[in-house]
């Protein structure tokens, strides 16, 4: 990699899209399995590792941003998270409690756990 200016840390990446979904969690009520019944992704909690730009959403459609923390100064490096970031979600009211993230950016990302609230009926 040639830079046109002297830099002591360097982060290179190649541009790649990751595109994932959960996999629809089993619901169960006193009355057994919740087959069939309406569900809307209400907040999730998404535990991170050195990750600095994600979306995520109900759908590939709907997706949104997560906030991450600012770097500390102006024009900084983008800053490598690791922890948990609270996001609510658009409502999408379906059969599926499934939730989509999206990275484009040549940056790391590792999602280590999402936590969902889901609504019912």
């Amino acid at each position: 990699v040639d830079l046109p200016f002297e830099a002591s840390v360097v982060r290179v990446g190649l541009p790649y899209a990751l595109l994932a979904e959960t996999l629809d969690p089993e619901i169960k009520s006193q009355e057994g399995p919740l087959t069939g019944e309406k569900r809307t992704v209400v907040r999730a909690a998404v535990t991170v590792r050195e990750t600095s730009s994600l979306e995520i959403g109900p759908s590939e459609e709907m997706l949104l941003p997560l906030k991450f923390p600012l770097p500390e100064r102006w024009n900084a490096p983008p800053v490598l998270f690791s922890g948990t970031i609270q996001a609510a979600l658009p409502g999408l009211h379906r059969e599926e409690a499934s939730v989509v993230f999206r990275h484009t950016a040549p940056l790391p990302a590792t999602v280590l756990s999402v936590l969902t609230q889901i609504g019912i009926g």
